[in-house]
């Protein structure tokens, strides 16, 4: 949780892996409220960076799981990232299209490891939090358990500027791959074409049935096209 480290891994996820990882981002440890906007904003520079990375505060409390090397208290505090790729990862798996659900509030954003937050963080204070939100930070709260109570992404101006959007997106990009890749090098014609379109719309309407779009109607949630508009007579022949 470094401004140098955290800056090398925006660039990856966003060029490097060609913008499919998303990226976690872990505070550093013993910082208040209005020292964690001051990291976010200036420090690190990471407000208004990246649509593809999100930022969580405070540190939690988990078990300790060695005393011989944590001592004997029975919590320790731990960076927040390992809890949030946990939570993620139950909402992924339990739907289609999981990752469109915010991992976020009460209900849904519970992080089921913690024992409570760092006790440097005075987060519990509504304005304070309600500042820490503004800066691109969500915030970790305690209350029915440990929860997660912000889904903003570190860019606010993107077309994806909430978690949800954003990983969803990656999703469903990462979704089309395995659709194409046993369509590689085979001639561009428009049975070939009609088979990935109809493979990816079955694949899209299992999504529509899981809630996962604004509207509940295929015609109105979403739109796939690879018609001969973006498949011109010279992309064919190239391909």
């Amino acid at each position: 949780a470094t401004s140098a480290v955290q800056n090398g891994v925006l660039p990856y996820c966003e060029t490097t892996r060609k913008g499919l990882p998303f990226a976690l981002l872990d505070p550093p440890a013993g910082l208040t409220c209005a020292q964690m906007r001051t990291y976010v904003s200036t420090t690190a520079a990471l407000e208004e960076s990246s649509e593809i990375a999100a930022i969580y505060y405070p540190r939690i409390l988990v078990d300790n799981p060695n005393t011989a090397l944590f001592g004997n208290s029975a919590t320790i505090v731990a960076p927040v990232s390992g809890a949030i790729a946990g939570l993620c990862a139950r909402l992924d798996a339990s739907k289609p299209g999981g990752s469109a659900e915010h991992p976020a509030s009460i209900e849904l954003g519970t992080l089921r490891s913690a024992r409570g937050i760092e006790s440097t963080s005075d987060v519990k204070d509504e304005v304070k939090r309600g500042l820490l939100f503004d800066t691109m930070v969500n915030p970790i709260m305690v209350g029915n358990g440990v929860y997660v109570d912000g889904a903003r992404c570190l860019k606010s101006s993107g077309q994806f500027p909430t978690v949800g959007e954003s990983r969803f997106i990656l999703f469903l990009q990462q979704s089309y791959i395995p659709l194409v890749d046993p369509k590689r090098n085979r001639n561009n014609r428009p049975r070939l074409r009609n088979e990935v379109k109809m493979s990816y719309e079955e694949f899209l309407r299992t999504l529509t049935k899981a809630e996962c779009f604004a509207s509940n109607v295929d015609a109105l949630a979403w739109r796939f096209d690879i018609g001969e508009a973006l498949n011109t007579a010279s992309d064919q022949v190239a391909r």
